[in-house]
């Protein structure tokens, strides 16, 4: 009787050597019942492993995504409430902060491994220029902004390029300032950042915000 690991290594054996074959000796393997009617064994046991690998997973992880889900309340903030921590932008500030520190500009290059790739990576290196040219990657750019506003103003400037776009912002330093909502206003060249409530007497943040240029 063959067991669920000599079954799967024996179809990597047939990708391996017979990789027209495999989506065939795939779907037998995967098939819940046999040629003549009878219940796959074999598919009973990868639903039963698939089963037990899920609910394992599931119970080491609910915990945690009751957490996150917690934490989501708090920082989405509605209902702004004023003595609640408020942040829109925090569900794209991953992708921001990462596109911020990208490089974007075409470097990749396709080449030729073997005989008759020749043409095939010449035509990948076409489609990747023209799919360049096609999303303006030459002219659309990321840049940051700092600015830091401290007691009892509630507003900074900073010299960005003319025409960019603020996408979102983030804290880099504060001194416990009062809850306050952030207001992103580019005209000209000049960005300005309003709070809708100064960080205090003694108190300042400075806020880092990124901006799409065209």
């Amino acid at each position: 009787m063959l067991s669920l690991s000599n079954t799967i290594a024996k179809l990597r054996e047939v990708a391996d050597t017979q990789p027209d074959y495999y989506r065939e000796a795939a779907e037998e393997l995967l098939s819940p019942n046999n040629e003549d009617g009878s219940p796959n064994k074999i598919y009973k046991k990868i639903v039963a492993q698939v089963e037990e690998e899920y609910t394992t997973a599931w119970a080491y992880a609910q915990s945690r995504m009751r957490e996150n889900l917690a934490r989501l309340r708090l920082y989405n903030n509605q209902r702004r409430d004023k003595t609640k921590v408020g942040d829109p932008f925090l569900f794209t500030m991953h992708q921001t902060v990462l596109a911020a520190l990208y490089y974007d500009r075409l470097e990749a290059e396709a080449e030729p491994r073997e005989e008759g790739d020749v043409e095939v990576a010449a035509a990948y290196n076409g489609l990747m220029e023209f799919d360049y040219t096609e999303m303006r990657k030459a002219e659309l750019d990321y840049e940051t902004a700092d600015i830091t506003i401290t007691g009892t103003s509630t507003s900074g400037t900073a010299t960005v390029t003319s025409g960019s776009v603020p996408i979102g912002y983030f804290l880099t330093a504060f001194t416990t300032p009062a809850a306050s909502y952030v207001q992103l206003v580019v005209s000209g060249t000049t960005l300005t950042v309003t709070l809708s409530a100064a960080p205090g007497a003694s108190n300042s943040i400075t806020i880092r915000v990124v901006l799409l240029k065209s």
